[in-house]
C-alpha cells in the first residue's frame, strides 16, 4: 500500500510534517499551460469536453490547486507510469468515475507515444487503457451501484440486489490499486429509480 502512496506524496511538507491538500485555494496561472491538450485525446467523452461543446475561452485551464501548507507537486506521468509497471488500475463507478479514468488516461497518453497505447472499449460497460512499454493498464468499469440490478421490463421494476455484486467484478480480480465510487444514482426518482 505504501509504494502507491508514494504518487500522492507532495515534495514539501509543513512543518510539522504533514500536508493536507484539501485545505487550500483555486490559484490563477496565466502562464501554465494544461498537462494534456484536450484536443489530442481521444478519450474524454463529448459531455465533458468544454473545447468540442463550443467553449470559445480556454481561461478555466489556467487554474490550479494550492494547498495551504505545503506544495503539492505537478502531475508526471512518466514517474506514475513508472511507478504502476506491471500494475492493473482499475476504476468501478459512475459518470464521476468515468471521468477520473478519461483525465488519468488522457495524463499518461500524453507522454507515450500512439502507437505503444492500446485501447478496448465496450461501449456502457468497460473501457481499457493499456500503455504497453511499461505494462500498465488502467480499467473502467460501469457500475452506477456496484451492485447487481435487475430489470423486469414486463412489469416495469427493477431490484437491487445488494447481497450480490455487479456481473463485471469477475474483471475486478487481481488488480492492484481499486478505485469505487457509487451514490449519486441510489438517489434517482422517475424512470432512473433502481
Amino acid at each position: 500500500m505504501s509504494e502507491n502512496l508514494e504518487l500522492l506524496k507532495p515534495s514539501t511538507y509543513n512543518e510539522k510534517g504533514k500536508c493536507n491538500v484539501f485545505e487550500g485555494r483555486w490559484v490563477y496561472k496565466p502562464r501554465e499551460n494544461p498537462l494534456y491538450g484536450a484536443s489530442k485525446c481521444p478519450f474524454l467523452s463529448d459531455q465533458v469536453s468544454c473545447r468540442r461543446n463550443g467553449r470559445p475561452d480556454f481561461e478555466y485551464e489556467k487554474w490550479s490547486w494550492e494547498a495551504n501548507d505545503c506544495r503539492i507537486p505537478s502531475f508526471d506521468a512518466i514517474d506514475t507510469l513508472e511507478s504502476l509497471r506491471g500494475k492493473r488500475v482499475i476504476l468501478v463507478g459512475d459518470s464521476l468515475n468515468r471521468n477520473q479514468w478519461e483525465s488519468l488516461v488522457c495524463l499518461l497518453y500524453s507522454v507515450i507515444p500512439s502507437s505503444r497505447a492500446h485501447v478496448d472499449f465496450r461501449e456502457g460497460s468497460y473501457k481499457v487503457f493499456k500503455a504497453k512499454d511499461y505494462n500498465v493498464s488502467v480499467e473502467f468499469y460501469w457500475s452506477p451501484f456496484l451492485v447487481q440490478l435487475h430489470s423486469n421490463e414486463d412489469t416495469a421494476t427493477r431490484v437491487l440486489r445488494v447481497d450480490k455484486l455487479e456481473g463485471s467484478s469477475r474483471h475486478w480480480q487481481g488488480a492492484n490499486v481499486m478505485v469505487f465510487n457509487t451514490g449519486h444514482w441510489w438517489v434517482h426518482r422517475g424512470k432512473f429509480k433502481a
